[in-house]
């Protein structure tokens, strides 16, 4: 059995791992960017990334906000394509939360 590997560093690491500590890298950095947002609801945004697909999820008040999410997490290197899943709560959802 033969199990190939890719060069990160180095370190050998097989490539899920290496696929693993690269989503957790894109997810970190586009987390930070969302909370370091001075909109609050920015920084209550998920993200998960899989093979250059980010899809992001979470609640804000306006299109103006669910649009920036998105264009806040396309500059993040790796992300070749957002799935942006955010919803646009009105005023009356905002006060289920």
């Amino acid at each position: 059995m033969t199990v190939s590997t890719t060069l990160v560093g180095a370190l050998d690491v097989p490539p899920r791992l290496a696929a693993t500590a690269q989503s957790a890298r894109v997810v970190d950095l586009v987390q930070r960017r969302l909370r370091e947002s001075s909109y609050y609801y920015l920084r209550t945004i998920t993200c998960a990334f899989d093979e250059g697909v980010l899809t992001l999820r979470g609640r804000v008040p306006s299109y103006y906000l669910k649009q920036t999410v998105q264009v806040l997490a396309e500059k993040v290197e790796g992300v070749q394509q957002v799935v942006n899943l955010v919803d646009v709560m009105y005023p009356v959802d905002a006060i289920a939360i």
